[in-house]
């Protein structure tokens, strides 16, 4: 049997529009579950995720776009308006996500990938290999309650939310998986 098992590749911290989304590799062993974002530690911790930037440039974009066939001058406003709107939804996401972080208690658990303890990642069944950056370590006793909710664990701790995406293919081995490590999953 394994000792930790990789089981997907996205995390969101919190709930609604105010949570953070992040892409990275999610893995779970026996004593704890290892998020690991692919943001800096800095952003991370300032509860900084993809959302606004993601969005600005979504609009932006479309804006240039409206402007396809249009005079120079239409051009520039089509491609100004995309840019303010985006600006806008930025400003309005990052709104959200400040008023949502009542949940910061999960900011405490991050650490860096190099401080992991080697029993961990030396292990010839860990998923991760020559991984950098800064992981979310969550214990299993900060867990209160896990739960399948389709293609997502949805991890309920003390210090917030979780949500982790289940791999596309394989979810139900990767559930399984969980399982044999000692997880209650509902």
């Amino acid at each position: 049997m394994a000792n930790s098992v990789k089981i997907g590749r996205g995390l969101v911290v919190g709930k609604g529009l105010g949570a953070l989304r992040w892409g990275g590799p999610v893995v779970f062993g026996g004593e704890a579950i290892y998020a690991c974002p692919n943001v800096t530690r800095q952003l991370l911790v300032q509860g900084q995720d993809e959302t606004p930037s993601t969005a600005g440039v979504f609009f932006g974009a479309m804006g240039l776009a409206a402007g396809y066939g249009l005079s120079r001058g239409q051009k520039a406003l089509s491609a100004a308006l995309g840019v303010v709107a985006g600006l806008v939804v930025r400003a309005v996401v990052g709104a959200l996500q400040k008023s949502a972080h009542s949940e910061d208690g999960w900011k405490s658990w991050v650490v860096d990938y190099t401080d992991l303890p080697r029993e961990v990642t030396g292990s010839s069944d860990w998923p991760l290999k020559k991984l950098d950056g800064s992981v979310i370590v969550v214990s299993r006793g900060d867990v209160n309650r896990i739960e399948r909710k389709g293609g997502k664990l949805l991890v309920q701790t003390g210090g917030g939310t979780f949500r982790f995406a289940l791999k596309l293919f394989g979810r139900s081995g990767a559930v399984q998986s969980v399982r044999q490590l000692g997880w209650q999953i509902c």
